[in-house]
């Protein structure tokens, strides 16, 4: 028992002294959920289940600002997901969103930090799962992605979306 409670106090302690640890088990909680959701057809297009995160705007931009903007596809897992990334994301630090996804599916990375990736553009398929990142195209900001889980028998070839969407008034 008293190991058992040491254990957990130094878990405790361990999230506590690193939220991005913290942060990633409930990003990789959270990303599980999203993804182990019933497919009930409320999603659009059915059998695939996304979410789309834009930066709007560049980072201190007191003039013009800058923000946040969720969209995904209608359905109830979709829009949690949503709502919590809006809350949960570095609008700084773009690159750590993909490469946290990434890490949740098992991909690693080297050393203590985060690279940036300045002009990342690419479509990673994951198990079951796929991770589209625009951080290249002209009329995306700050840049975009959008993560997709695919219901029984389905696959990007047999439920498409369109590319990536440029930011509003692009």
């Amino acid at each position: 028992m008293r190991i058992a409670t040491a254990l957990s106090a130094a878990l405790a302690m361990l999230t506590a002294a690193n939220p991005a640890l913290a942060a990633t088990d409930v990003l990789c909680a959270r990303l599980k959920t999203f993804e182990a959701a019933r497919f009930d057809g409320t999603e659009k297009p059915a059998g695939r289940r996304w979410v789309q995160l834009r930066w709007l705007g560049y980072w201190l931009d007191l003039k013009h600002g800058w923000g946040l903007q969720c969209t995904h596809s209608g359905d109830a897992a979709a829009k949690a997901l949503c709502d919590f990334l809006g809350g949960h994301t570095s609008f700084e630090f773009t690159n750590m969103l993909p490469m946290r996804i990434m890490q949740c599916h098992g991909y690693r990375f080297p050393g203590r930090y985060l690279p940036v990736w300045n002009d990342w553009l690419a479509a990673i398929p994951l198990e079951n799962a796929l991770l589209e990142v625009d951080f290249h195209s002209p009329g995306i900001d700050g840049g975009a992605i959008r993560f997709s889980s695919f219901a029984p028998g389905q696959n990007p070839a047999t439920v498409s979306l369109p590319p990536l969407a440029p930011s509003p008034g692009a």
